[in-house]
Order: structure tokens, then C-alpha cells, then sequence
């Protein structure tokens, strides 16, 4: 059985009821599962979060927004990612979204797709409709119809090029096949609740 390092201080995610999961999601197993992180954890990595610092949406007005609506048009989040400096391999990267209470659930179900951004991006030009280029990079979690939950989704691709300079660290790019999404922005005072990276690294 593997035993956590001396040197290693495990944070619990806590287990969030009715968290979205679905057979799309690269995880393989719950999303909001309080273990899953900590599991890889136990390997022999360090676990760095990194925090949204600015967060932006097409046709929105730009700043540090309450709240992050994601629907077909897509929403942009980049992360301070200096703890990640020294990291020489990522073993696992979850993007970790908690439910606004302004989310209205409807009958349609909701498909989370994310995806790496390959260029600079401001606040402003993205509410003007200036969008930055994607990258191949995509991953994808399903809520179902008539739910309001915390989402995690596994970005761990999208990391493993950005720590290793193969790719721009520019964030990822977030909409919504299906109902609207409204998850807690940037700004919120709920610090705890605002997006972040939980990154478990070697």
C-alpha cells in the first residue's frame, strides 16, 4: 500500500453531493471526489493550486466578475501559475468550477467543454468579440439536466504543455453545449469558491 511522503502535506478537496460526472469525462471516475487528487498525491508529487486571476467572456463586460456564465459563448479563465515553475512533470491537473446560485437548472443537460488557449488575450477584447485561437488540447464533462453542481475537469494535457513550453500558458477557454452554466467568477468574495487549477506535480 503507498504511504504519502514525510515531506508531503495533503489537502482534501472536499466531496461536493451531486458533483457532475458522466462516461465523457478523462477522468474516469466521480468528479468532486475528495480522494482523487490525493490518490495520485501518494505517488510522489507535490499539490500546487493555482488561482484565476482574470476571467473574461464574449459579449460580456470585461473585469473581475461575481460570476462566470458559460454558454455557447465561450468564457476565457487564465491562473497564476508561478507555483508551477519548478515542477519538472505534471501527474494529474484538475480545472475546479463551484455552482453560482444565480445558475438556473433547465431540461436540457449541460456539456462542459474546455479547451487550452493558444493566444494573448485581454479582458477587454474578449467582451468586445475578440476571441484567441484554441488549441487541440480538449477536454469534456457532462452535467445532467435538471442539476446545479461543482464541476471538475481533468485538464491534465493542457498543463503537461504549458509546464513543458510546448504550448502557450494563456488559460483555458470554457462553454457550454446545451443549458447555460453560471459558475462563481474571479471577483467573488467567496475566495475558496473562485476557479482554480489543482495540480498534483513531480
Amino acid at each position: 500500500m503507498l504511504r504519502p511522503s514525510p515531506r508531503l502535506a495533503l489537502s482534501f478537496v472536499p466531496l461536493a453531493l451531486g458533483c457532475a460526472s458522466a462516461a465523457e469525462c478523462v477522468a474516469g471516475r466521480t468528479c468532486g471526489d475528495a480522494r482523487w487528487v490525493d490518490d495520485l498525491a501518494l505517488v510522489d508529487g507535490a499539490q500546487v493550486l493555482a488561482p484565476a486571476v482574470t476571467a473574461a467572456a464574449a459579449g460580456r463586460a470585461p473585469g473581475r466578475g461575481e460570476a462566470l456564465a458559460v454558454s455557447s459563448r465561450r468564457a476565457y479563465v487564465r491562473f497564476d501559475l508561478s507555483g508551477l515553475a519548478a515542477a519538472s512533470g505534471v501527474e494529474r491537473a484538475v480545472l475546479s468550477l463551484a455552482p453560482h446560485p444565480s445558475w438556473r437548472t433547465s431540461d436540457r443537460a449541460a456539456r462542459i467543454v474546455v479547451r487550452g488557449v493558444g493566444s494573448p488575450w485581454t479582458t477587454a477584447g474578449v467582451a468586445a468579440g475578440d476571441s484567441p485561437a484554441a488549441t487541440d488540447d480538449v477536454a469534456v464533462v457532462q452535467v445532467p439536466d435538471g442539476v446545479r453542481a461543482p464541476v471538475r475537469v481533468d485538464v491534465t494535457a493542457i498543463v503537461r504543455g504549458w509546464v513543458a513550453r510546448t504550448a502557450a500558458s494563456e488559460g483555458v477557454s470554457i462553454e457550454c453545449d446545451g443549458a447555460e452554466a453560471v459558475f462563481v467568477g474571479v471577483g467573488s468574495a467567496q475566495v475558496a469558491s473562485r476557479p482554480r487549477l489543482e495540480v498534483v506535480v513531480r
